[in-house]
Formats: structure tokens, C-alpha cells, sequence
């Protein structure tokens, strides 16, 4: 949902009151793929896999596409469990979903599973993602087939703020608020765009001098 195009060059999280943490370290990040479609039959199953064309900041609880049971036994599909943030770092980089039931995804998408769901929520790292304060092309460097990221560099480089769980719920309830009246009354995605950042600044996971300038996000160090 969101979009922007200026890009803050400030460190978002400068003066965060939080603990900056590596995302590898409280979640597991499962990278999906592709059965062949030299096999027809792989295409003709039940099996929920999302593509990032499908991903626009909602729940996902139908695919135009569905694997066999065959395929994720012969290709490199994971299962992404329901509830689970998707993020994409391939192509359009950071296209956000949640997984509304059991499902698969492509490579270029990417299941963020908390380690310790009593240490960080999944609906926090969907808002933390959908808010796009952080802008992941910035990440990717010069690559010679496009925009991509990897997995190691989403482990990695990509570091997000930690506050207390009941800090993540607060920021939880105000967004789906937010999302609630956007959905239902005349908003612009400007305003929609400011009122979840307000949220992000309110409770210190950045600044508001950070997040000026647009809805691009903030470059990271590579």
C-alpha cells in the first residue's frame, strides 16, 4: 500500500529508545521457489503459492496459482504457516503480505517466522515492513540482473528496532486503525502514509526528522 518517491539519507534509528537487533536473530527467514512447470501436473493442486503480483499489504487467503502435493516434494518450496509476514527482496522489492492460511511462495519472496513469539509479534514485522521506513534498495548494490537481494543480506544487514511487547501491540492496534479507516472513509494514501508513521515516531521506533521527505524509506548502510 505504501509508495513513495524521496528517500531520507538519516540513520531512522539514531535515537531509537530500542534495541537494534539483526532480523536472523528473532526470526527464521524461509526463501520459497518454483516447481518446474515442465511438469503440467505440479500446477493442478490445492496447495496455496503466492507470487509477489499478489502482495499488496492484505492477508492472503487465495492464489491465482496452486502447487501438488508431488511438486513441494520435488522442488525447494517451504511452508510458510498462517499469520506469517511476507516480504519481497527480489524485483519489487518490499511488497509486504500476511499468509491468511497455510501456504507457499515463489524465491523471490520471503516467509519472517519469529523465533519467540513472547519477544516480537508478527503483526509488528508486518507494520514495521508495510511502513516502509526502511528503504531495502538501498541494500542490494549494483546488481547486473536487476533489483535483488538475498538471504544473507536480509539476516544480516537488515536490522529493525525491538521494543517491548507491549510496545508492539500498542503499534499494532493504532496501525490496524489506520488500515481500518482507510478501508472505510475518503483518505488519501498521503495522509494514510503519515498517520502510520506518526505511529512509528509516537512510540520511538524512529524520528520524525528521519522520516521527512517522503514515503521512500530510509537508506540503510551497506
Amino acid at each position: 500500500m505504501l509508495s513513495g518517491s524521496e528517500v531520507s539519507r538519516v540513520n531512522p534509528f539514531e535515537n531509537c529508545k530500542y534495541e537494534l537487533v539483526k532480523l536472523g536473530e528473532v526470526c527464521e527467514v524461509l526463501i520459497g521457489g518454483t516447481p518446474t512447470r515442465s511438469n503440467y501436473s505440479y500446477f493442478q493442486g490445492s496447495n496455496l503459492w503466492v507470487s509477489i503480483a499478489e502482495m499488496n499489504g492484505q492477508v492472503i487467503t487465495d492464489t491465482k496459482e496452486k502447487i501438488s502435493d508431488e511438486a513441494i516434494k520435488k522442488s525447494n518450496v517451504k511452508l510458510i504457516p498462517k499469520d506469517t509476514t511476507l516480504l519481497s527482496f527480489k524485483l519489487s522489492i518490499g511488497k509486504t503480505a500476511i499468509a491468511g492460511k497455510d501456504l507457499y511462495t515463489n524465491e523471490a519472496i520471503a516467509g519472517l517466522i519469529p523465533k519467540d513469539k513472547l519477544k516480537i509479534l508478527d503483526k509488528y514485522l508486518f507494520w514495521f515492513f508495510e511502513s516502509k521506513i526502511l528503504n531495502l534498495n538501498s541494500l542490494r548494490g549494483n546488481n547486473a540482473f536487476g533489483k535483488s537481494l538475498n538471504i544473507t543480506i536480509l539476516k544480516e544487514q537488515v536490522q529493525i528496532p525491538l521494543p517491548p511487547l507491549e510496545i508492539q501491540k500498542q503499534i499494532v492496534s493504532e496501525c490496524e486503525k489506520v488500515e481500518e479507516q482507510y478501508n472505510t472513509i475518503r483518505m488519501s494514501i498521503e495522509e494514510y502514509q503519515k498517520l502510520i508513521k506518526a505511529i512509528l515516531v509516537k512510540t520511538g521506533i524512529c524520528e520524525e526528522a528521519s522520516i521527512s521527505g517522503g514515503g521512500g524509506g530510509i537508506m540503510l548502510a551497506a
